[in-house]
């Protein structure tokens, strides 16, 4: 007596592990690009922190994010941007823009007084 699975047994789970997989891939995406704007927000927050520190330093605010002590890279990331802006007239501090490729995702601005917004 011989053991084992025939073909259409094996096809037949071979299709179901393909239909969950279809089913459980949106929300590892979705999950995945949460993750990549909460990294933006978390950078924007260093940028105005740091920013708010260069002016107590130079009695001014600068639009270059090296110049910024900032520990990591200012760009870290191949899914945002980031920018420092003086804020002069919209308040906006720091800019976190999408790349190229990942339009799921949402540009963010934060402002000297701390707010995010898309």
């Amino acid at each position: 007596m011989k053991k084992g699975f025939t073909l259409l047994e094996l096809m037949i789970v071979v299709i179901i592990v393909g239909i969950l997989a279809s089913l459980a891939m949106p929300r590892f995406i979705n999950a995945a690009n949460k993750a990549r704007e909460a990294e933006a927000k978390n950078m924007l927050g260093a940028i105005r922190s740091s920013q708010l520190r260069y002016y107590l330093e130079n009695n001014a605010y600068t639009d270059v994010v090296g110049e910024l002590d900032i520990t990591i890279d200012p760009n870290p990331s191949t899914y945002y941007t980031y920018t420092s802006d003086p804020g002069t007239g919209t308040g906006v501090v720091g800019t976190a823009t999408k790349t190229a490729g990942y339009t799921a995702l949402t540009d963010y601005t934060i402002t000297y007084a701390g707010e995010i917004s898309p």
